[in-house]
């Protein structure tokens, strides 16, 4: 069996410690980095492998991951993953999917439109109604 190959877009801090880690671990193999800071892509592409690039759409038409990883602010995610999904590849965003109700909808309708993958990861752990639900 292949691993599974990810592309990622953004390289700050939070995925740098949160998620590149895990795809190695997971046994996926990273293809692609890009961020619009070229120097956090090439200090991750050292760390973790993957080639570097400054154009997310010129990544994805050059790797064909399985799958990609949007690690960028929230107004980034409700932008980028639309255009991921209609070319193709099943998206995970990091944080919340978008700034509003409307654009995550959004969203939502694209992958459903497209019928591919759209996962945002949500901590609620330290929420007040996660905690008073908990006591």
């Amino acid at each position: 069996m292949v691993d599974p190959t990810i592309a990622i877009i953004g390289a700050g801090a939070l995925s740098t410690r949160r998620i590149y880690p895990y795809i190695d671990a997971a046994g996926a193999v990273l293809v692609g980095v890009c961020n619009l800071e070229r120097d956090k892509a090439e200090r991750n592409a050292r760390r973790f492998g993957g080639r570097v690039y400054d154009d997310f759409r010129e990544m994805l038409n050059r790797e064909s991951p399985d799958g990609v990883i949007i690690c960028v602010g929230t107004e980034g995610h409700a932008e980028l993953a639309p255009v991921v999904l209609q070319m193709g590849y099943p998206v995970y965003a990091e944080k919340s999917p978008a700034p509003s109700s409307a654009a995550a909808l959004e969203v939502g309708r694209v992958a459903k439109e497209t019928g591919l993958l759209c996962m945002t990861a949500f901590k609620k752990r330290y929420t007040v109604a996660n905690n008073r639900e908990r006591d």
